[in-house]
């Protein structure tokens, strides 16, 4: 069986989420990590996925990330399972706000709680 990891992924960044890395970076790599959310290790019911600021030796050590490019200079990578996901779905980092509050979040045409659920591309769907 080989292995059919893209090599690098396609996300897209908006200007104010670019603007609010630059300023939450502090040299560490921005990392979409995915985590498929099992009852009992048989059957996944859907996935978490989350924006971490990480180091960059971390990212290195972790063989499931691949890079996503980057923004502004600084490092983005993502889990090989969003980066297949990413093939056939647009997946967007933005900034959201709230009155005074700011932070990152992720945009996709289809609810990545959702991902594992329909089997899409990746998980064993329409591929």
């Amino acid at each position: 069986m080989t292995d059919a990891r893209p090599a690098r992924a396609a996300l897209a960044v908006s200007p104010e989420a670019a603007d609010l890395c630059r300023r939450q970076s502090g040299g560490r790599a921005l990392a979409l990590d995915f985590r498929e959310l099992n009852l009992d290790g048989c059957c996944s019911f859907g996935a978490v996925v989350k924006l971490n600021w990480r180091a960059i030796e971390d990212i290195h050590a972790d063989g499931d990330l691949v890079s996503a490019g980057d923004i502004d200079g600084i490092p983005l990578f993502c889990h090989h399972v969003i980066a297949r996901f990413a093939e056939e779905h647009t997946v967007a980092i933005i900034a959201r706000r709230f009155g005074p509050w700011k932070w990152l979040a992720i945009r996709s045409d289809k609810d990545p709680a959702m991902w594992c659920y329909f089997g899409d591309g990746a998980f064993g769907g329409k591929k």
